[in-house]
């Protein structure tokens, strides 16, 4: 186990709320701490997320190719849940604004 890389091992963060100024860390669960996996995880969606982003999609379009909800491939992308590998940006056209 790790010191989460989103709370740095905190178990919490600190958000601009004045009704809830500290929340549990969402990618640990409070726990500060993560296992290897979800490292991988995470590095994984940082790649997919950058491939996205390059190819000028949303999260809803890009989901939308992928037959996937929005908030999956978002769980992806930040790594709380494991990248599908059938997911892939290289083929797709760059979407002109």
């Amino acid at each position: 186990m790790i010191d989460c890389p989103t709370c740095k091992g905190d178990g919490v963060l600190r958000v601009f709320s004045r009704e809830h100024p500290i929340i549990p860390c969402h990618f640990c669960n409070g726990e500060g701490k993560v296992n290897d996996i979800h490292l991988k995880w995470m590095k994984e969606g940082k790649i997919l997320r950058e491939k996205r982003i390059a190819k000028r999609l949303t999260i809803r379009k890009a989901a939308k190719l992928h037959k996937m909800r929005p908030s999956d491939l978002c769980n992806m992308e930040i790594g709380l849940i494991q990248p599908r590998k059938d997911i892939s940006y290289e083929t797709i056209k760059t979407i002109k604004q």
